[in-house]
């Protein structure tokens, strides 16, 4: 089945090639999760992890960040443990340049297009960072734990620390949203 774009691509078949995945890339990705807005601290950026539970694309990010920032994400298969000061474990997957930030505690969207296909049954670990500004989360209970989760994604606690790659912070919530596609 041949999707246009902006239609509704959720066929729930996992078959690359069926017409659909490709209609998918295409299209805008509306499938949202959000750990909370409520920061009580802030540094360069977060490194969290993300169980995904059923396959999906990772479009894009919103973040909670203050003034105007550049943006670079990475990521890398498995967690972040272990390699928060090792930037050759993981590779830059978008940046932005020039994100004016919302009111703090508000969802400021970065309009990505990572396309970041990911398979279900695997830990992912993102690095959500500005180059010169601040990304604001807040102080956690336990690295490792479940901040959000629906039926395709965990996000857990994680790192905040400086950029790139800097001084490290534990445990941290990354206040954000994931954006992706089904």
């Amino acid at each position: 089945m041949n999707v246009a774009a902006g239609e509704t691509c959720d066929d729930d078949n996992t078959v690359s090639g069926d017409g659909c995945d490709a209609a998918c890339q295409s299209e805008v990705c509306t499938d949202t999760l959000s750990t909370p807005f409520n920061e009580n601290n802030g540094f360069d950026g977060n490194m969290f992890d993300v169980v995904v539970l059923q396959p999906v694309t990772i479009d894009s990010f919103d973040v909670n960040c203050d003034g105007t920032n550049d943006l670079e994400i990475y990521y890398k298969t498995g967690t972040w443990v272990g390699s928060e000061g090792d930037p050759g474990s993981w590779t830059l997957i978008g940046s932005v340049s020039g994100v004016v930030c919302n009111p703090t505690d508000t969802p400021t969207p970065l309009d990505l297009d990572l396309n970041l296909t990911l398979g279900g049954g695997q830990t992912v670990a993102f690095y959500v960072t500005t180059t010169g500004g601040s990304i604001n989360y807040t102080n956690g209970t336990a690295v490792g734990a479940t901040v959000a989760q629906d039926t395709h994604l965990q996000i857990l606690e994680g790192w905040g620390g400086g950029y790139p790659f800097g001084s490290s912070n534990t445990p941290r919530v990354w206040n954000g949203t994931i954006v992706y596609c089904r």
